[in-house]
């Protein structure tokens, strides 16, 4: 019940603002409302709240610095990783 009120807005911003937004405009696969959904549904709401904060300060900087995405995919790769260690 408290992850599907949390997983909420994030699925009402999917539906309602995320369509306008310019095509291509994420080049991450999940995207970051998708691997937020994601990581409340598996890691619970503090947690997965705390790990879909990391990620979209992740890929701000990312897009502001001009980076690569190495430093996304070396987060989600820590994030599987501690996954399978636990």
């Amino acid at each position: 019940m408290i992850k599907t009120v949390a997983v909420l807005p994030i699925r009402l911003y999917q539906l309602l603002v995320s369509p306008f937004v310019p095509a291509n405009t994420c080049k991450y696969h999940p995207s970051c409302s998708e691997y937020a959904v994601l990581a409340i549904k598996k890691h619970g709401v503090v947690k997965g709240v705390t790990l879909a904060g990391w990620i979209l300060l992740t890929a701000a900087w990312v897009a502001i610095l001009g980076l690569t995405g190495w430093c996304v995919a070396r987060v989600l790769r820590a994030d599987d990783e501690r996954r399978r260690e636990s």
